[in-house]
């Protein structure tokens, strides 16, 4: 199992693989033996309440360390600002307003973020919850791109965490994949923590006394995800967000993100001037629903006033895609032609994105690795057809018939609230009938559960793949480095 933490008063900027000390893993680059900054010896010191137990990682702008609450031994996560930066009044107004901006939002989605402590000798310090799992970026490094129905999964749940951050006044600006922890809550394996909260505008009351924490045209984020308007370093509002959640849901539906570039002018081109390809145009594992597909396109619109009106309606909108999607009765999306690539309506926007990137510094722009990105494998064709509907009767049966078959077979259904399992696959049970969903789940010896949303309306046949559980990471070995991938280049004026 693996614990993280982030590292970095805005962003992560520098951060580099994830690294391993004992049972402990972070965003943030392997400690290496010949670190210099003192910062880093503090195992065994007492802050307030918490005692340091082990430096996690360090990254750019900081470190992270495994602490202990010493009253209630709870585990808890420890940010540090190095000490060169928290002399830096912005910086640490910046690292602060994290946690200001994730108390305020107070979303089951979002990361908790307990204290934080400003010690005149030590430095300023962040206590928030440690958490097990991986992030989304590692997840899509393993398989690529999610089905469906398990990218509405964990997707419904970003765009809850940060409807209720744009309730709040709060803008994100950062969101990437990498800042999208999983973690296991129960019997979900894929419970969503959103993570660094550190670049949000704060358009509220938080934070610095104007209203925001960095100055107009200041350019901060990952160019693969940001917005046109935010890569040209014009004002942002929360649409700005949605154009990086639809960046997202491009990726984890196929594998690829809709635009690749090699440098930043490149990216900022593309994302102010190309129309991306339709996801469902792409490779994918198995068909994708039409309206899922329009969902993303409307994310990606180059003008903030045609993407969805909010994250409220992306997530309603998602979530009857997945009610449609388990009753079987989810249109297909169709092959189209291309749309043609397109300038944008005046030249304003190319001129700008001259203009920023003559004017960024060398500091603004750090890649984390120059590999490829990863590679799309062979469509398999696939035969669609939609469920036929039975014939209307004067009295329905108060019962539904739900046939479960699974790959493998054998596998223990189980029920959401019920404390006893159904049987085993290939199984037929009935349930009552009613105008709403039930949550089946299906476990099987080294294979990973699978949730699978039924409508109690009508009789369903369900077919269930449980992926194959992944062997556990090996440690690496000292020094090495996990590969590297464009879509984590950050842009951070600190650096």
């Amino acid at each position: 199992m693996r614990c993280t933490a982030t590292v970095g008063a805005s962003v992560t900027p520098t951060i580099d693989a994830p690294a391993e000390s004992a049972r402990v893993a972070t965003k943030a680059r392997p400690v290496r033996r010949d670190e210099t900054d003192t910062d880093i010896h503090m195992p065994g010191t007492e802050l307030g309440a918490y005692r340091v137990i082990d430096l996690i990682g360090t990254g750019g702008i900081g470190h992270v360390y495994l602490a202990d609450h010493v009253k209630l031994s709870r585990r808890v996560a420890l940010k540090k600002l190095r000490t060169v930066y928290g002399r830096n009044p912005e910086i640490v107004g910046r690292f602060f307003a994290e946690a200001r901006a994730a108390n305020k939002i107070a979303h089951e989605n979002i990361v908790q973020i307990t204290d934080f402590i400003e010690d005149d000798k030590r430095g300023s310090f962040i206590i928030m919850e440690l958490l097990e799992g991986i992030t989304l970026a590692q997840l899509l490094d393993r398989e690529r791109a999610l089905p469906p129905q398990r990218a509405l999964h964990i997707l419904v749940q970003v765009a809850s965490a940060l409807g209720a951050a744009h309730d709040a006044a709060i803008i994100h600006r950062d969101l990437k994949p990498d800042n999208i922890f999983l973690v296991r809550r129960g019997s979900d394996p894929d419970f969503v923590k959103i993570l660094d909260f550190g670049v949000a505008k704060l358009t509220g009351d938080v934070g610095a006394s104007d209203g925001r924490t960095t100055a107009d045209g200041t350019v901060v984020g990952t160019p693969a995800y940001m917005s046109p308007e935010q890569a040209i370093g014009r004002d942002i509002d929360y649409t700005s967000d949605i154009y990086a959640f639809g960046v997202i849901l491009f990726e984890v539906l196929t594998g690829r993100l809709p635009f690749e570039a090699e440098t930043l002018g490149e990216f900022i081109v593309q994302h102010a001037t190309k129309v991306p390809e339709r996801p469902s145009n792409l490779p994918l594992a198995q068909p994708m629903p039409a309206a899922l597909d329009e969902l993303t396109m409307r994310c990606l619109r180059k003008a903030a006033h045609e993407r969805p009106s909010s994250m409220g309606e992306v997530e309603r909108e998602m979530r009857r895609i997945a009610a449609d999607l388990a009753s079987g009765t989810a249109l297909p999306a169709v092959r189209v032609a291309p749309a043609p690539s397109t300038r944008s309506r005046t030249p304003l926007a190319l001129a700008a994105a001259a203009l920023l990137v003559a004017s960024i510094g060398v500091g603004f722009w750090a890649w984390q690795g120059s590999g490829p990105g990863p590679s799309i494998g062979r469509s398999r064709p696939v035969s669609v057809a939609r469920p036929s509907v039975p014939p209307a009767r004067p009295t329905e049966p108060s019962t539904i018939s739900v046939s479960i078959t699974s790959d493998p077979s054998g596998a223990q259904v189980w029920r959401d609230g019920r404390p006893d399992a159904f049987g085993i696959t290939p199984l037929t049970i009935s349930l009552e009938r009613a105008r709403q969903s039930a949550v089946l789940e299906l476990r099987a010896a080294d294979h990973r559960s699978v949730r699978q949303t039924v409508s109690l309306e009508r009789d369903v046949n369900v077919h269930v793949v449980l992926p194959v559980a992944a062997p556990p990471e090996p440690r690496p070995a000292p020094g090495t480095h996990r590969p590297r991938n464009r879509r984590h280049a950050v842009i951070d004026p600190f650096q």
